[in-house]
C-alpha cells in the first residue's frame, strides 16, 4: 500500500510538471497568435489566440487543483496568476485595438514593460517547476527505497516459504518413519 501511495505521488508530480509545460506552451501560443494577428491583421489568427487564452486559464485552474495540498506551490501559483492576467490583458488590448492605434501599443516603454512582465512570469514559472522537480526527485528516492524494501521482503518471504516447505517435508518423512517403526514393532510383537 505504501509503495502504491509513493507511485501515486510520483504520478502526481509528473502530472504537475506536464501541466506546467502545457501552461508554458499556451503562453507562447497566446503571444505568437497575438503577434501574428497584429502583424498581418488576418482574423484567422484570432481563433488560435482565443484557444490559447482559454488554455492558459484552464491549465492554471488544473494546476491549482493539483497543488491544492501543497501550500508552498499554491503560494507560487497564486503569485503567478495576477501576472498572467496582466500579460493576457496586455495582449487583449493589442488584439482588440484599432489597427491604426496598434503602433502606439508597441512603443519602446510598453515593450520594455511587457518584457519585464514576461521575465517575471518566466522566473515564477521556473521556480514553480524547479520546486516540483525537487519534489519529484524526493518522491522518486522514496519510491526507490520502498521498491527495494518490497523486493527484499518478497525475497525473504520466498526464502521463508521454501524453508517452511522443507521443514514440512522433513517432519512428514520423520512421521512416516516413526509410523513405519511402530508398524514393524507391532508385527514383530
Amino acid at each position: 500500500a505504501r509503495l502504491r501511495d509513493n507511485l501515486r505521488r510520483l504520478e502526481h508530480s509528473e502530472e504537475v510538471l506536464h501541466q506546467t509545460a502545457n501552461l508554458d506552451i499556451a503562453l507562447v501560443d497566446v503571444e505568437s497568435a497575438a503577434r501574428a494577428f497584429t502583424l498581418t491583421n488576418d482574423p484567422q489568427y484570432l481563433g488560435p489566440y482565443q484557444e490559447a487564452r482559454y488554455a492558459v486559464d484552464s491549465v492554471t485552474t488544473e494546476l491549482q487543483t493539483l497543488v491544492s495540498d501543497n501550500a508552498e506551490q499554491l503560494g507560487r501559483l497564486d503569485a503567478l496568476r495576477p501576472l498572467l492576467k496582466q500579460r493576457l490583458d496586455r495582449f487583449e488590448s493589442i488584439v482588440t485595438a484599432d489597427p491604426s492605434q496598434r503602433a502606439a501599443l508597441y512603443a519602446p516603454e510598453r515593450v520594455a514593460t511587457g518584457q519585464a512582465l514576461r521575465r517575471q512570469i518566466r522566473s515564477l514559472l521556473d521556480e514553480f517547476r524547479n520546486n516540483e522537480v525537487r519534489l519529484l526527485a524526493q518522491r522518486q528516492t522514496e519510491a526507490d527505497i520502498m521498491i527495494t524494501r518490497t523486493v527484499a521482503l518478497s525475497g525473504v518471504t520466498v526464502l521463508l516459504a521454501g524453508l517452511v516447505a522443507g521443514l514440512g517435508v522433513f517432519f512428514l518423512h520423520r512421521e512416516r518413519a516413526q509410523h513405519r517403526i511402530r508398524e514393524l514393532q507391532t508385527e514383530l510383537q
